[in-house]
């Protein structure tokens, strides 16, 4: 069996913590959005908004499981990694519209959902690949 460090492990519920903040809030916003917008702009409201609360969730909770949240020692997060995260928002929403299309569903509760689901694993993992090749930024693996 291959040797694997504890801080894999914290990757992973990392990526599972980020993928449920994302999924409820998506699911949340776009209910609550329903009817009011266009679908397509539910979703990308679902996104953003998934975004914000895993930001808030993160620095919130960061500070008593840093490794858990993947919070730098710092209190500046990058631009590299706001951009990214803008941009995982924004192709997660869409995406998630298309396949809620896809499929043939027309719930806004469910496209949000999926939009909040798709930009979070996004937004999770180019915060992992970004930290990865960062080390200095003080986080660690």
């Amino acid at each position: 069996m291959p040797n694997t460090r504890g801080s894999q492990g914290f990757i992973a519920i990392f990526l599972l913590v980020m993928v449920l903040i994302g999924a409820v809030t998506g699911a949340i916003i776009g209910a609550a959005s329903a009817g009011a917008v266009h679908l397509r702009w539910s979703a990308l409201l679902a996104v953003l908004s998934a975004i914000i609360v895993i930001g808030i969730a993160r620095s919130s909770f960061g500070k008593s499981f840093p490794k858990l949240f993947l919070a730098p020692r710092s209190r500046s997060i990058p631009l590299a990694v706001w951009i990214s995260a803008v941009y995982s928002a924004l192709v997660g929403g869409l995406a998630g519209h298309d396949l809620g299309q896809l499929v043939g569903v027309a719930s806004a509760p469910i496209i949000g959902f999926f939009s909040g689901t798709i930009a979070a694993i996004g937004m999770a993992m180019l915060m992992i690949l970004y930290f990865k090749q960062h080390p200095e930024r003080g986080v660690e693996f």
